[in-house]
């Protein structure tokens, strides 16, 4: 009798040795993909997909072919002419998904999105200069046919020290308004959108426009991937809110189940 019940309690120590090794190990092997992948919907899933695989695929062209780079990459050429009509999308698609929305503090905040998409569209047609065959003014050597024309201009001036200027600059703001962009992000999330369409529009100016590296093909396709991230920006307007009508349905359903079973208990008691 003492034998069986000693190999029991023997296997029953391993049993729960093992089991608690387990357990000490579960939950630092769901907290690794957490540090290295981030959570991500299936929108913004679709969203990296699509610009790893437009980065990838018009490097690859232009190091295949680098004789038809001029058909890409120059002046109201393929590219150009893709990523306004992707802002031109971004806008459209935005007023219309900000004009669905109720009216309220909500649809003025998102009413940026579509603004930012016009302008968008207005730069890379050079504001209808190139339709209507209007002079542009030259400073410094440099057709002044849209904003960002001026950060050439100030490389002209300031040389490399722009680079400090504008490390400056971003510094002051996100150390005088870091917070209140993390609530806008938190509180709307489609301006994260915005964020990376912002990146790609400042990275495409500094690096690619003042010749830092010399890319032709990869500044288009970084203003393409600003345009892409503005058609996002609006499609999320109407995705993010769904998603939290829903939650907040959620939530005050399971706030009414709650007080109505509170209530059942109370009558119950008296």
């Amino acid at each position: 009798m003492i034998g069986p019940r000693v190999h029991s309690l023997a296997t029953g120590g391993h049993r729960t040795l093992a089991a608690g090794r387990s357990n000490m190990k579960h939950p630092l092997s769901k907290k690794l993909p957490q540090i290295f992948i981030p959570r991500l919907n299936k929108l913004e899933q679709t969203f990296a997909i699509l610009i790893a695989v437009d980065i990838f695929l018009f490097f690859w062209i232009d190091a295949c072919f680098p004789q038809h780079r001029d058909l890409l990459a120059d002046k109201n050429r393929l590219l150009e002419q893709i990523t306004s009509l992707i802002f031109l999308a971004s806008f459209i698609v935005g007023l219309c998904c900000t004009l669905w929305l109720p009216r309220g503090r909500q649809r003025k905040v998102y009413l940026a999105i579509p603004i930012i998409g016009l302008f968008g569209f207005l730069e890379e047609i050079s504001y209808g200069t190139a339709f209507f065959k209007v002079d542009v003014p030259k400073v410094t050597d440099v057709n002044i046919d849209s904003l960002h024309d001026f950060l050439s201009v100030l490389y002209e001036f300031l040389g490399t020290y722009i680079l400090v200027l504008f490390f400056l600059i971003f510094f002051f703001i996100f150390k005088k308004y870091g917070r209140v962009i993390r609530k806008l992000l938190k509180t709307y999330p489609a301006y994260k959108f915005v964020a990376i369409a912002l990146f790609f529009m400042f990275t495409s100016g500094v690096l690619f426009d003042l010749y830092i590296v010399y890319h032709p093909v990869m500044e288009e396709v970084y203003e393409m991937n600003a345009a892409i991230s503005m058609v996002f920006a609006a499609i999320a307007i109407v995705a993010y809110s769904r998603t939290e009508r829903a939650n907040s349905s959620r939530s005050m359903g399971s706030v009414s189940e709650s007080t109505g079973a509170s209530r059942k208990l109370s009558s119950r008691n008296k």
